[in-house]
């Protein structure tokens, strides 16, 4: 039985480690090593890209400022130039990863022009030299574990914007994009009169807790305990405002809630304060029970312990004012 031929079709559709950039990558080995490319394993974007930087590297000597040159790359190479532009401009570019992240969501040529500054033509080479992952979207396993590999329970600390835009726009589409990047959806519609900034704003609060928290939850194992304190905020969240739904005008669910607190905890003021009864309790403190000064005119008066001192008197206990006279009269005795 024959050795079977390599085939480059096969290894090219079916390498798990395949990154989105392999094209770029073979194209820059080739010009750093010198080769031609493969006759039968490099196909033609490969091929072209090759040709690009070397081209490029020759341009490089005839131009004394950057600018020249990248006026002449423009010019000759219009789209190929756009796309390296924006490939070259770092993970950190903004309009990099939103390109990226476009892919991911599943946006056409098209409508990823219609959000950022480039032509359809640049989206489609972009992807097939610089993010080839349009082929294998539906590959959910390859996605998260080699395109989005960085971005699973890496922790609130590796946690970029790059890193959220790509993981909400493939595991949420479009919509969850436009959230993620700029926090504003046109589900919420702009205020049309002064009176409606009120809500405005606190539609758009809501939407920023609910949003960073869920993109701080993403970054975390799913048992870190950490996530429960959002999830439990979270979930606040949503029950007020279900219940505040419920609820119009003065009686809402926020006034209700004052109101009920205000009754459990009264916080009585000046004379009202005075006229309080004392209660034995953690009032007093955890260490020595000692009278207030109400406490110690009826001690000095009756010379008995006040009701509200009774539940701290244990088997020989007498009151402070008893003890200085009896302490005094000994004194006296002695002399």
């Amino acid at each position: 039985m024959g050795r079977r031929p390599f085939d480059t079709a096969y290894y090219e559709k079916f390498s798990i480690r395949r990154l989105p950039a392999w094209r770029y990558d073979k194209a820059q080995r080739l010009v750093a090593d010198g080769k031609p490319p493969h006759p039968r394993r490099d196909d033609t974007a490969v091929k072209s890209l090759r040709k690009y930087l070397m081209a490029k590297e020759k341009l490089r000597s005839r131009f004394e400022y950057e600018d020249d040159l990248q006026y002449e790359l423009a010019g000759r190479y219009t789209n190929l130039w756009a796309a390296e532009e924006i490939f070259i401009g770092g993970q950190d570019d903004r309009v990099r990863y939103k390109l990226e992240a476009g892919l991911l969501a599943g946006l056409s040529d098209s409508e990823i022009q219609e959000r950022l500054p480039v032509e359809a033509k640049t989206v489609s080479i972009y992807e097939s030299l610089f993010y080839n992952v349009r082929e294998r979207l539906d590959k959910r396993d390859y996605i998260a574990g080699t395109v989005l590999a960085d971005t699973f329970m890496a922790g609130l600390a590796s946690r970029t914007p790059e890193l959220t835009a790509k993981y909400f726009a493939y595991w949420g589409g479009p919509l969850a994009l436009d959230l993620v990047t700029d926090c504003f959806t046109e589900a919420i519609q702009h205020p049309q009169e002064p009176s409606d900034l009120g809500k405005w704003l606190d539609e758009q609060f809501r939407l920023r807790m609910k949003t960073s928290s869920m993109i701080a939850i993403s970054s975390m194992e799913p048992n870190n305990f950490n996530v429960r304190t959002l999830l439990e905020g979270y979930t606040g969240l949503l029950s007020l405002a279900h219940r505040e739904a419920a609820t119009t005008g003065d009686d809402n669910v926020i006034n209700r809630a004052i109101e009920i607190f205000v009754t459990n905890n009264p916080v009585p003021v000046g004379d009202e304060a005075d006229k309080l009864a004392i209660r034995p309790g953690p009032e007093y403190g955890r260490g020595a029970v000692e009278p207030r000064v109400n406490e110690l005119v009826t001690l000095d008066e009756a010379g008995s312990t006040p009701d509200q001192l009774t539940p701290y008197q244990k088997g020989d206990w007498v009151n402070p004012l008893q003890r200085r006279i009896e302490s005094t009269d000994e004194k006296t005795n002695q002399r």
